[in-house]
C-alpha cells in the first residue's frame, strides 16, 4: 500500500503468508490485496516506488521524490 500523510509517502507492507482484501482510505494512493513486491528506484534527481504482482507485472508506479531545479538569476 502507498499512502501520503503529512507530506510524506509511506509504503505499508503486510504479512507475506496471507492474502486479504485491502481498503482505501482518504490518503491511500495505491493498494493491492495479493502477493507481490515493491522496488524503490533512485536516480540523481528523482526516485520512484514500483509495485509488482508476484509474477513480476508492474501494477503501479509513483514518483516519491523529485529534486527541484535551481534557478539562477543573474
Amino acid at each position: 500500500m502507498l499512502r501520503s500523510e503529512c507530506g510524506l509517502n509511506l509504503v505499508v507492507s503486510g504479512a507475506a503468508a496471507k492474502v486479504r482484501k485491502t481498503s482505501y482510505g482518504s490518503e491511500t494512493l495505491f493498494a493491492f490485496g495479493g502477493r507481490g513486491f515493491t522496488v524503490l528506484e533512485f536516480f540523481q534527481d528523482q526516485a520512484f516506488v514500483n509495485f509488482y504482482s508476484s509474477n513480476g507485472r508492474l501494477l503501479y508506479r509513483e514518483t516519491v521524490f523529485k529534486r527541484k531545479k535551481k534557478v539562477c538569476v543573474s
